[in-house]
């Protein structure tokens, strides 16, 4: 868990730092919403929010992790 945090908080750097960004594709939106919890707009999210929650989504942990680790970026 330690480990999504620090590498989601080094996405947030990474990506803050970008020149240019890339938008966001209907593809990431729907692999988030299948882990956001219930009245989050997805589509509401930044760009640097829907990155952060991919790399979490895409790690290797379990999915109680992942969830719970969307969840806490989403806090």
């Amino acid at each position: 868990m330690k480990r999504i945090i620090a590498t989601s908080a080094l996405a947030v750097v990474t990506l803050a730092g970008a020149a240019q960004a890339a938008s966001v594709s209907s593809a990431d939106l729907n692999a988030i919403s299948n882990y956001v919890p219930n009245g989050v707009a997805v589509e509401t999210l930044s760009e640097i929010q829907v990155r952060t929650i991919l790399n979490a989504i895409h790690s290797g942990d379990s999915e109680g992790e992942k969830r719970q680790a969307v969840g806490a970026l989403l806090k």
